[in-house]
């Protein structure tokens, strides 16, 4: 999914960047993007994702049983209702 955001540049940047562009063929969007995922991997650690993969896999068995338990709720209730 892509947002819109507003951005304040350095004018003479600005004017630089989309001079070249026929250079580089890039839109400031993609510089952005590229920005962002830059800083992402930096500042975001392979411990702290790991750490968030495990939470989450918590999260889903607890998801999972209680799906399991709802299921066997709803089996139950099927009887009684024959």
């Amino acid at each position: 999914m892509k947002v819109n955001i507003t951005l304040t540049i350095d004018f003479e940047k600005k004017n630089i960047f989309e001079s070249l562009k026929h250079v580089h063929g890039k839109t400031f969007s993609d510089v952005l993007d590229e920005g962002l995922n830059e800083t992402l991997l930096n500042v975001v650690s392979e411990s702290f994702v790991e750490m968030k993969i495990k939470e989450t896999e918590t999260e889903l068995e607890v998801l999972k049983r209680n799906l399991s338990d709802i299921q066997e709720i709803k089996a139950r209730r099927a009887k009684l209702l024959k």
